[in-house]
């Protein structure tokens, strides 16, 4: 796991850094406006709603998180400053995958003749109809946070995960 880690890592720190070079011209995903808005609603658009069943999410209503008034206005707060960003022309100069989870990830696995995992082949990267510049922070941030749902709940697979998480933020570092 920590290979994999390891390669979405450089992945990520490679794809963030597409705008330090003078030959790329990232225009096109600067304006991907569907993305930017689709990520925006996603992410915080439905926080608030999120956070006090206001969604009506069956699931969600009971129990639902009591949250005082203080604290879900400065949520909501954070959402539309969020939101704002996402949309901001200051955002445009780091090239984001916009959906950047596990279920986009397919990871190739070399195996030895006994069948048992050997190295980490290929990773491939798909559904980029989400990929704009915007706020590096809200890749990791989704597949970090993927990664601990899948330790959560799935606890056999927690050490596996949270390795994932260290290797990938190190070598994204």
């Amino acid at each position: 796991m920590r290979s994999i880690g390891a390669a979405l890592g450089r992945f990520l720190s490679r794809l963030h850094g597409w705008n330090e070079h003078p030959d790329v011209d990232l225009s096109l995903f600067a304006s991907n406006e569907v993305g930017k808005t689709t990520t925006a609603f996603v992410t915080y658009g439905q926080l608030v709603a999120t956070l006090t069943s206001g969604d009506k999410i069956p699931h969600l209503l009971d129990p639902y998180l009591e949250i005082s008034e203080e604290k879900l206005a400065i949520i909501s707060e954070l959402a539309e400053t969020r939101i704002k960003e996402i949309h901001s022309s200051t955002a445009s100069s780091v090239m984001t995958h916009g959906d950047f989870w596990p279920g986009n990830i397919i990871v190739s696995l070399r195996r030895g003749a006994d069948g048992a995992i050997e190295v980490l082949d290929r990773l491939y990267i798909l559904d980029w109809e989400l990929a704009k510049t915007g706020i590096s922070g809200l890749n990791l941030g989704q597949l970090c946070a993927e990664l601990h749902l899948i330790a959560r709940f799935h606890p056999h697979r927690e050490e596996s995960a949270k390795a994932t998480i260290r290797s990938l933020l190190s070598a994204y570092r």
